[in-house]
């Protein structure tokens, strides 16, 4: 069923979803199986080279762009052993599993956020990435990724704008901070 349904076609509807649908419910409802649909498409994989490097434990391989840096797709290659802090997007997303093993874990803000710099966050849940199965991530999302098995984890990242200009945030649970990620974080 998604062996034909190309990264233009994908492209296209996302396109068309979120100028017809202001409502983050609504564009999460329609993305998802769209994603699921795009994941199953092999020659996905074949966009760009899939190759994760030591030193951050993962790589970002940007698909599409729009040129307001609206409506990111990404692949995300996961190095085992490969783990994130705790984190925000600043926008919705809708992550699909491609191959390999990844655990998102799920936090909820304990604080007001009133206070710059500190955070209070408590664990909430966790599930395992079922391969070609929709997660959405609404845009008050904050989860933390690991990947604890031997062998690299590949996802399709679907952002309602690239996470590298959204202002998003990492969290230091043990000391209760809130820091800037990517490009906030000079």
């Amino acid at each position: 069923m998604g062996a034909n349904y190309s990264l233009e076609s994908f492209i296209d509807d996302l396109r068309s979803i979120t100028a017809n649908s202001g409502e983050e419910r609504e564009i999460l409802r329609q993305v998802a199986p769209l994603a699921e649909r795009l994941a199953a498409n092999p020659i996905l994989l074949t966009k760009t080279p899939v190759i994760s490097t030591a030193e951050n434990g993962f790589n970002f391989n940007l698909l599409h762009e729009e040129s307001d840096h609206r409506l990111a797709v990404a692949i995300l290659t996961w190095l085992p052993s490969g783990a994130t802090l705790p984190h925000n997007h600043g926008t919705w997303g809708v992550v699909v599993g491609l191959s390999g093993a990844e655990k998102n874990i799920f936090w909820r803000r304990l604080d007001d956020g009133s206070r710059p710099g500190y955070a209070e966050l408590e664990r909430v849940g966790e599930m395992e990435f079922i391969l070609g199965q929709a997660v959405v991530l609404p845009n008050a999302t904050i989860h933390s990724v690991e990947n604890d098995s031997g062998q690299a984890s590949v996802s399709l990242h679907v952002y309602g704008k690239n996470v590298y200009h959204t202002g998003r945030s990492q969290f230091d649970v043990a000391n209760k901070r809130e820091l800037p990620w990517g490009k906030n974080a000079s």
